[in-house]
């Protein structure tokens, strides 16, 4: 298992080295510590630490990518792109609230110019099980996150979930329930959102923005491309009230654009990565936050 319980966000990653497989591709998968905190990681190519980078980028499975190997990343791609150095705190399963706590207690630390969060629709449901799983815990009545998942993903009550909260370690088969629990909603596009869940939501904007101005950073959202146009709208509606720039990536149409998309999943290869980098490094380059540098004509 590569992510520890963590009080404070629920899940974190464990810092270490990881020989992953994707539709059977093996690679391996590096975790680096935190300089100001050993105990959490992120996701880096060599293994080494960094106090500094101009762009933190926050997010979940998308920004995480565990499909594709570091240097593949829209991260890495967008390092190389803007010839700036970027940092990947995305972690697997993430909704908008606990991408927040991880800016306030990491991405600060590396001072950045530039925050980006790329934000997905299954956010909505992240948001909501983190938020429900931190009232149980100021409750004193937590139980781990990740059990939650499981729990919730198997449609178990919660004094059902006390019971089967070491369910995850017992067999082969708890473990392949708790992954398809807790990673089974990745591509899940809501049919409704609830007035509140945007409110929430967009709390959790205008709190990244504070905390990006306190370090002299500036804001920017990125939409993944399936944001549907009435669940989009709201949004950046919200963000345009605070001042936050936004950009919603084209031209990768789960269905119209295979070519994007690992085969048989809703996550990008290379070259949806590749792309989404490209689309990324022009808005920056567009508004003036990074340099046009050798890598101009490539952006146009």
């Amino acid at each position: 298992m590569m992510f520890y319980p963590d009080e404070r966000l629920g899940v974190r990653l464990k810092p270490g080295r990881f020989r992953a497989k994707w539709k059977g591709r093996p690679f391996e998968i590096v975790h680096t510590a935190f300089l100001n905190d050993s105990s959490a990681a992120y996701r880096t190519s060599d293994g080494a630490g960094s106090f500094d980078a101009a762009i933190v980028a926050l997010g979940d499975s998308f920004t995480y990518a565990a499909e594709v190997p570091a240097e593949s990343t829209w991260v890495a791609r967008l390092q190389t792109l803007t010839k700036e150095k970027s940092v990947n705190l995305g972690v697997r399963g993430y909704g908008t609230a606990q991408e927040v706590e991880a800016f306030r207690l990491f991405g600060e630390h590396f001072h950045p110019r530039i925050v980006l969060l790329l934000a997905v629709p299954n956010d909505f449901e992240d948001n909501r099980v983190f938020r429900q799983w931190r009232k149980r815990q100021m409750a004193g009545r937590g139980d781990p996150m990740m059990q939650m998942r499981f729990c919730r993903g198997m449609r178990l009550a919660v004094p059902v979930c006390r019971q089967v909260r070491r369910a995850p370690t017992l067999s082969w088969l708890a473990r392949a329930l708790f992954r398809l629990s807790f990673f089974g909603h990745l591509g899940y596009v809501p049919k409704t959102v609830p007035d509140a869940s945007y409110r929430e939501m967009c709390s959790d904007f205008q709190e990244l923005r504070r905390l990006a101005r306190k370090s002299k950073a500036k804001l920017a959202v990125i939409f993944e491309p399936a944001w549907p146009e009435w669940m989009v709208t709201p949004v950046r509606r919200c963000l345009d009230r605070h001042v936050v720039p936004s950009l919603r990536l084209a031209g990768m149409d789960r269905y119209a654009e295979a070519h994007y998309y690992v085969s048989g999943d809703d996550h990008w290869n290379e070259a949806g990565h590749e792309l989404a980098a490209q689309q990324i490094a022009r808005f920056l380059q567009d508004r003036g936050w990074t340099d046009a540098g050798p890598n101009a004509a490539v952006l146009r």
